[in-house]
């Protein structure tokens, strides 16, 4: 029987016991290049780039490669806190009319990339949420967190649209703050946030109680498929019931 497929390329990318990468997702440029988010333990090499976490948990991995998988830069960032270190690139995407990636994951710690801070808050063994915006280069543009200071907030699904908006969808346990020039509440229940190819927040709103938002897909430029889930007998979105 045939083969599915037929490799064009192949690359690996790990480190030492105790070094490794995972959970990668990957969006693709507009000349073909690959950009790819995940996390990463220890010290971790992608061709000649070593990475190393700075803490005892893991970091955000975010990194470019060509169409034929050679990396083009590769850059990670994270806390150091002792407990609850852990922060994952889960989501990527491509704006490609400003010509800017944007990456949403997870995180658990307080930490900085430039002079943007990612406020996680560390007492919330659950984790929370960061959307952040770089350039194709890897320098960070803008960067926001969605955080509660006890519980948790999951960004479960992430989707740039070909304007540039970037469209965060999740669950939160709490009530809490979509950040912005004007912040916006959202919580407890699946929530959306909308910010602009600037990190700027446009909208934020909590259409499902007692649910979350587990993903998203576009019929059209203004019609979504949304799903998710529910163990709420209770359950609505948009008010309608989805028990």
């Amino acid at each position: 029987q045939p083969a599915l497929a037929q490799i064009q390329w192949l690359n690996t990318f790990g480190g030492p016991m105790g070094g490794a990468g995972f959970g990668l997702d990957l969006t693709l440029g507009t000349d073909g290049e690959l950009y790819a988010a995940g996390g990463y333990y220890g010290t971790m090499a992608l061709d000649s780039t070593i990475l190393t976490a700075n803490g005892t948990g893991s970091d955000v991995l975010l990194t470019k490669m060509s169409g034929t998988g050679e990396v083009l830069w590769a850059t990670g960032f994270g806390g150091t806190s002792f407990l609850n270190d852990y922060n994952e690139g889960k989501h990527i995407g491509f704006d490609p009319l400003h010509n800017r990636i944007v990456v949403g994951g997870s995180i658990s710690t307080l930490f900085t990339i430039d002079t943007i801070a990612f406020n996680g808050s560390t007492t919330s063994a659950n984790g929370n949420s960061f959307l952040a915006g770089f350039d194709t280069d890897g320098n960070i543009q803008w960067g926001r967190a969605l955080a509660c200071g006890s519980g948790f907030v999951l960004l479960d699904d992430m989707d740039v649209s070909n304007t540039g908006v970037t469209y965060g969808f999740g669950f939160s346990s709490c009530q809490t703050t979509a950040p912005g020039t004007v912040p916006e509440s959202i919580g407890p229940g699946g929530f959306i946030v909308k910010y602009s190819s600037d990190g700027e927040l446009i909208d934020a709103e909590t259409p499902a109680q007692a649910s979350g938002i587990a993903g998203m897909g576009w019929f059209s430029s203004s019609e979504w498929l949304l799903v998710g889930t529910s163990e709420d007998a209770q359950a609505t979105i948009y008010g309608q019931p989805i028990s």
